[in-house]
């Protein structure tokens, strides 16, 4: 499996609008909005069993730490092409 900086170091100059958009969905939707919608449902008691609400909390917790470090990554290459 390649790692992820080795992928994101082929951004591109002329990709970089489509790489500026991707940051706002991986910002805006997926960690401020998705994973705490996802942690709020999985610690709500009613109607979920234990499972379900281990199972969404999961997720949350998965989506918030692989989508914030993209966002990190990919900021820092930005960074670097915008500069370069």
């Amino acid at each position: 499996m390649p790692d992820l900086s080795s992928i994101a170091i082929e951004l591109k100059p002329e990709s970089i609008p489509q790489a500026q958009k991707t940051q706002f969905v991986r910002l805006y939707i997926d960690i401020l909005f998705m994973a705490p919608f996802l942690l709020y449902i999985a610690m709500k008691k009613k109607p979920l069993t234990l499972t379900e609400r281990s199972i969404l909390a999961s997720i949350g917790i998965g989506v918030l730490y692989y989508n914030g470090r993209r966002y990190l990554l990919n900021k820092e290459i930005l960074e670097k092409q915008v500069k370069g």
